[in-house]
């Protein structure tokens, strides 16, 4: 996930993944890859959970997707940028804009956690 001051948020126990000098993990969030891990690790930099995906004024909302039959494996995560359009980026491609059902398979987790901000 990117923020304004950490390109790419990644725990080192990702198997397979290399950590990228500039990825990122917030210090004493556990390193884990399910979904309870990078909540936490969102919820360092001021977010909570919310209801929905709906847009709301004076909030931004972001969620991560995950798989509950791979131990609630996170799988990817998104911001809402206007009313039903969220961003993603995938690894060095570049950022794009799609509707949150355009997530729906397993690929990327058949769960939701969404999660927001007040930025008023």
């Amino acid at each position: 996930m990117a923020t304004g001051k950490h390109l790419w948020w990644s725990p080192s126990t990702i198997p397979g993944m290399e950590k990228d000098p500039p990825s990122y993990w917030p210090p004493g969030i556990d390193e884990g890859v399910d979904i309870h891990s990078f909540v936490l690790a969102v919820k360092t930099e001021g977010f909570d959970d919310c209801a929905d995906g709906e847009w709301e004024d004076g909030y931004r909302k972001i969620v991560l997707t995950y798989h509950p039959n791979r131990d609630d494996e996170f799988g990817h995560a998104c911001v809402l940028v206007r009313p039903g359009v969220w961003l993603s980026k995938w690894g060095e491609y570049s950022d794009f804009e799609h509707a949150l059902s355009d997530l729906d398979n397993s690929e990327y987790g058949s769960k939701y956690r969404f999660l927001r901000k007040s930025v008023g």
